[in-house]
């Protein structure tokens, strides 16, 4: 990628504020979740606890964006399958971003409900003005017919490690195969008044779990989406 690519890319990201804010989120998220855990009872097996962590995070952030209104950002719960998800959007640039656990093996497999945040992406950016030379990627399927900014969303990823306290920015290629950018923002925003987003110290280790979409799942959301397209 050149640097006219991340000039255009730039244009598709977050601001520094609203970064900072969905940052606070999540870091407000891990300490409550720690300070939970605590004076939790120990039990044989832990499988409440990622699944805790990750509905507070996603609470503690939609808080902060609606108690902000001025960063023109707006929170969508939806669901896949089973699995509960929000989606933040800012209407004026066309994007949107979800906020995600880093997977245990490191790497988001493909999926519908991250798909639909990536399958545009090149498509917008070739909008803009950016060249397959620009990216340096081979196009092999068909570009989208809407070739205008305001029917091609920029889906973005804002993803979070569950144990140690790292936060990424990124935009998939539409193949969910490889990042056009997958960028570590943890200590590049600050929060409001100008202090630096602070983690909570201690998060609960709990490696073995992983919340993510299964099979069925996965089966359900397609049914779900094919439904919906069927009734357009």
């Amino acid at each position: 990628m050149n640097q006219r690519a991340a000039a255009i890319i730039k244009d598709c990201r977050l601001t520094d504020s609203q970064l900072s804010l969905i940052l606070s989120g999540i870091a407000e998220g891990k300490r409550i979740f720690s300070q939970t855990m605590e004076v939790m009872p120990k039990t044989s097996s832990k499988t409440y606890s990622s699944r805790l962590l990750y509905e507070l995070v996603n609470t503690h952030v939609a808080e902060a964006i609606l108690k902000n209104p001025h960063l023109n950002l707006s929170v969508e719960h939806r669901v896949a399958g089973f699995y509960p998800y929000i989606v933040m959007r800012e209407t004026t640039r066309n994007i949107a971003a979800l906020v995600l656990p880093i997977p245990n093996n490191r790497d988001f497999e493909p999926s519908l409900f991250r798909g639909e945040f990536a399958i545009t992406n090149i498509d917008r950016l070739m909008a803009m003005g950016a060249t397959e030379e620009d990216l340096n990627i081979d196009i092999d399927y068909q570009p989208s017919l809407l070739f205008e900014i305001e029917h091609l969303p920029f889906g973005l990823i804002v993803s979070y490690d569950r144990e140690k306290n790292l936060v990424y920015e990124g935009a998939l290629q539409p193949n969910q195969e490889e990042w056009l950018f997958n960028e570590d923002v943890t200590d590049k925003v600050v929060a409001g008044g100008g202090k630096v987003v602070e983690f909570p110290r201690q998060i609960y280790d709990d490696t073995d779990i992983f919340i993510g979409l299964t099979q069925a799942a996965l089966q359900e959301s397609e049914k779900e989406l094919n439904e919906k397209n069927n009734l357009v």
